[in-house]
């Protein structure tokens, strides 16, 4: 007789000699996959709210797994609990993300029913920094080709009025002196 039981809770009792069956059972180290479509690293979105899709899958039994919207602060903006949402939407959901002035990283936790669980500590394996704001001066100071042609434009101006300057000293002191 063979009697076994894994951290799942699934158990084999089985008389093998009797049944003259084979015996198989899986030994999982494998933690979960997340995949997270719709965001990208330090990328600024110019809209009221984003779609971000996500997915996550495991080899044998996905028991839990929970998103966590944080702000640059690391102040918890909004959590998803997946498992309550694939229910309704499938293994790929949708979550809205809101706008906010603040940079935004998208965190996860998700573990499998033998223990096997993947976590983002801080911001790594995750979209960390990106903003989703319809603010006009945050798109301005987020946008690297605007604030060189600010720049280049005030040189610019900056120098003809030198320019200028330097024409009418010259003016002035090419003047002949009066008679008299």
């Amino acid at each position: 007789m063979f009697y076994s039981k894994d951290a799942a809770g699934n158990e084999v009792n089985n008389t093998l000699t009797e049944k003259k069956a084979d015996l198989t059972f899986i030994i999982d180290n494998t933690a979960p996959t997340v995949v997270i479509e719709g965001v990208e690293d330090g990328q600024l979105y110019v809209e009221e709210s984003k779609d971000v899709n996500v997915y996550v899958s495991d080899n044998f039994k996905l028991t839990e797994a929970y998103f966590t919207l944080v702000d640059e602060e690391g102040n918890v903006v909004e959590t998803y609990n997946y498992m309550d949402m694939a229910k309704e939407a499938g293994d790929i959901v949708t979550l809205t993300l809101p706008s906010s002035d603040k940079k935004q990283s998208l965190r996860y936790y998700a573990a499998d029913a033998a223990g096997n669980s993947i976590v983002t500590l801080e911001d790594e394996n995750t979209a960390t920094g990106f903003t989703i704001s319809t603010n006009a001066w945050l798109r301005y100071t987020n946008d690297k080709k605007a604030i060189a042609a600010t720049i280049a434009t005030a040189a610019a101006v900056i120098m003809a009025g030198i320019g200028i300057v330097i024409f009418k000293k010259k003016k002035i002191g090419n003047k002949p002196a009066a008679a008299k």
